[in-house]
């Protein structure tokens, strides 16, 4: 039997997540959502930059983990791409920053001059980013080369 509300053949309902203010707005307290007629949920706790969560060796990092525990209904987008091709400019324009800002003010690192001249990543590891809309914005190190990947043992 379909779940209550829905009817056979009729494909079920999706969460609808709309960016608004950039991440940047005021957050309001938990009210009752007219059109639902649920109380809403309250909004994250303001982050002012992107916090490490996988570190380089790819271990978690224990200063995501009080951001994380109570995110339940959350949207999350990740980047993946080569060395210097903007994956942090582009999260930090879509999470909360203007393209008039300062670069060095954006919540991902863009990667220095200094750091394009020796061909070094800027983002190590997974650094991550929430907006007050409960969206999870995850800017990744620059996947290894086939060449440097550890190996896979396929098990039969």
């Amino acid at each position: 039997a379909p779940p209550k509300g829905e009817k056979e053949g009729q494909r079920p309902t999706q969460p609808v997540y709309q960016i608004q203010n950039r991440g940047m707005g005021t957050a309001a307290p938990a009210a009752m959502d007219p059109v639902v007629g649920q109380a809403k949920l309250l909004p994250p706790e303001r982050m002012k930059h992107s916090i490490k969560l996988v570190d380089d060796q790819m271990n978690w990092c224990d200063s995501a983990i009080e951001y994380l525990l109570d995110q339940t209904d959350v949207l999350v987008v990740g980047v993946l791409g080569l060395q210097g091709t903007g994956k942090s400019m582009v999260m930090s324009l879509l999470s909360a920053n203007t393209p008039e800002e300062d670069q060095r003010t954006y919540v991902f690192r863009a990667q220095s001059a200094e750091m394009k001249e020796r061909g070094g990543n800027q983002t190590s590891g997974i650094d991550f980013f929430i907006t007050q809309e409960r969206i999870v914005f995850l800017d990744t190190q620059v996947p290894a080369p086939p060449a440097f990947a550890p190996p896979c043992h396929i098990l039969h």
